[in-house]
């Protein structure tokens, strides 16, 4: 695919494997919390169509019945991230570009990283919350295409035409937004992904993406 040359007025985000580096968070909580093997094998039946992105959220969300989002929080302190997420968020706050977090995994592990590198909004999978402790049951679930339809959303609220959005993805559940946007980056991504995108970058630091996008 050929790029558009059309000026980025928001850029979007996939967490897992993109802004997490190596994993998802739904297996890094699992190796934390000791129910990896269970994960994994969830996960290989979800890439392989076998489980609904809802399916998957449902049968995981038990293992957080009654767990404050403090602990959470702190189990992600050892989250492995790729590095310069602060300095690209900063960098396109200055330019007056909003950057969001895209993704079909649980909406508060999205939120910790906002909260924590000044993102704009995220979506995701959301479970019932109650005075700061998870409930173990979900309240909305969030498809590939819901990803997409979630920046549409955004972008259309502010006035952003599709063609001035960029998104940042590495995997199947990218391919919705990088068919719907301006610009689309592979970044460390599967073949698919890349064949999709109209970019592919393989680096350690998320910075690299503001040259791809003509915002340095």
């Amino acid at each position: 695919m050929s790029k558009g040359p059309e000026t980025m007025r928001l850029v979007s985000f996939d967490m897992d494997g993109t802004l997490i580096r190596g994993t998802s968070a739904a297996l890094f909580m699992a190796a934390r919390l000791g129910h990896l093997d269970e994960v994994e094998a969830l996960e290989r039946r979800l890439l392989q169509g076998e489980l609904t992105t809802g399916q998957f959220a449902d049968t995981v969300a038990h293992r957080f019945a009654g767990m404050p989002l403090a602990n959470v929080r702190g189990h992600f302190g050892a989250l492995p991230l790729i590095g310069g997420i602060a300095a690209t968020v900063a960098t396109l706050k200055r330019l007056g570009v909003p950057c969001v977090i895209s993704t079909v995994s649980y909406s508060f592990y999205a939120r910790i990283l906002v909260e924590r590198f000044g993102f704009d909004d995220h979506c995701g999978a959301v479970m019932h919350e109650d005075a700061g402790v998870l409930q173990g049951r979900m309240a909305r679930y969030c498809s590939y295409d819901d990803k997409r339809a979630f920046v549409e959303r955004y972008a259309s609220e502010r006035g952003i035409a599709m063609a001035e959005v960029a998104h940042i993805g590495d995997s199947s559940s990218d391919l919705p937004l990088f068919a719907a946007v301006g610009r689309a980056i592979a970044l460390n991504a599967t073949p698919t992904a890349r064949a999709a995108a109209h970019h592919a970058l393989d680096t350690d630091d998320l910075g690299e993406v503001l040259e791809v996008l003509g915002l340095t």
